[in-house]
């Protein structure tokens, strides 16, 4: 760190702790304990925005090109007023941080705040952290759209590490998920770290099973209830060995079987809906699909795909059906083209509704 100009020696009247922290793959980490600096220090907030906004912003692209800047705290030069009180104590002297460095209260905010002012105006990147995550629907629109991000890269003095970038594909990981051809979906590393790990016995175990499922509720219907079982056994008062018994494993199966079937949407139909007609059961997923992807589909142009023909004429023909015509008003809010396709192309659609039968 001396060498690379991220800190030099000190003799500031800071002095904070180093400590050493184990990494997951037994290898130690250095790092600076500035917990009393934290504590005198006025809290500068910068919001981050959610997992799902940046997921609503990428609605319609499919190429995608991700961008790992190199040591992004690093890469941020400390004010010069502000260098002493970065100082930390080591077996061979007092040295400062010259770089933004881990650990500070608003270390984090001043990243988010760099990183939002640097990509001002850019529609077609996110961020996340240091994580840059270009995204068009042509390649034509991605080159330029490389071009200006690379630019402003090279203004702010930002360097990228280029082993950790990935360059105009349509398959990449962003924010625990996975991105394919326009659509999200569960991120294969974290479903297999879930249906590989043995089944939790502390409260501490079923909380973070909990945590790493919850990140993908989305896609298990009704996980609350699903998982009040697990839930209720964390709470206070109940033992720290969980009481594992024929609910418990209910729960924790099914939210594992659930996992690894990773079906985009799905829905069950209730005891009245199965009494559809077939003309209402289709009417039907099309504006439960489009209700549940209102936020995607509001203002857009977007084609809807059936392979059931008589739906092809849902915003010309003039229905008796009172449950219809509501429905039909309902979709008279989105700028859809109804498109007929046969039945042997709807073969995805087709198989998930039958496993959700």
């Amino acid at each position: 760190m001396l060498k690379m100009g991220v800190i030099r020696e000190s003799s500031s009247p800071y002095s904070s702790p180093v400590v050493v922290v184990k990494k997951k793959d037994g290898t130690n980490r250095v790092c600076i304990d500035f917990k009393k600096v934290n504590k005198i220090t006025v809290f500068d907030p910068e919001p981050m925005p959610t997992a799902t906004d940046r997921f609503r912003q990428l609605t319609g692209s499919t190429i995608f090109s991700k961008i790992d800047l190199s040591k992004g705290y690093w890469q941020i030069p400390v004010r010069e007023e502000d260098i002493p009180k970065t100082a930390f104590a080591t077996p061979d002297g007092t040295y400062e941080c010259l770089r933004m460095p881990f650990g500070m209260v608003n270390s984090g905010a001043t990243l988010k705040r760099g990183m939002r002012k640097m990509l001002k105006g850019m529609k077609n990147v996110v961020y996340y952290w240091d994580d840059l995550l270009a995204h068009t629907e042509t390649f034509a629109e991605h080159l330029e759209t490389l071009m200006e991000l690379f630019s402003r890269l090279t203004k702010a003095n930002l360097t990228v590490r280029p082993s950790k970038c990935i360059l105009g594909t349509d398959n990449v990981d962003f924010i625990g998920h996975s991105l394919k051809e326009g659509q999200k979906g569960l991120l294969l590393e974290n479903v297999t770290k879930i249906l590989n790990a043995p089944r939790p016995e502390t409260k501490k175990q079923v909380r973070s099973f909990l945590g790493l499922a919850g990140y993908y509720r989305e896609f298990i219907p009704n996980f609350a209830a699903i998982t009040a079982p697990l839930s209720d056994m964390t709470r206070k008062g109940c033992p720290n060995r969980i009481l594992w018994g024929p609910a418990q494993e209910k729960a924790y199966q099914t939210v594992r079987e659930l996992m690894s079937r990773d079906p985009v949407l799905r829905k069950k139909l209730s005891g009245a809906e199965k009494n559809y007609s077939t003309m209402e059961k289709e009417c039907l997923s099309i504006v439960w699909g489009i209700k549940k992807f209102e936020l995607y589909l509001q203002g857009v142009k977007f084609v809807l795909q059936t392979d059931h023909k008589p739906l092809t004429y849902l915003n010309s023909a003039k229905f008796v059906n009172n449950r219809i015509m509501r429905w039909v008003m309902y979709l008279q809010n989105f700028d859809m083209r109804v498109e007929s396709i046969k039945g042997s192309d709807n073969v995805g659609a087709d198989f998930l509704s039958r496993v959700c039968e």
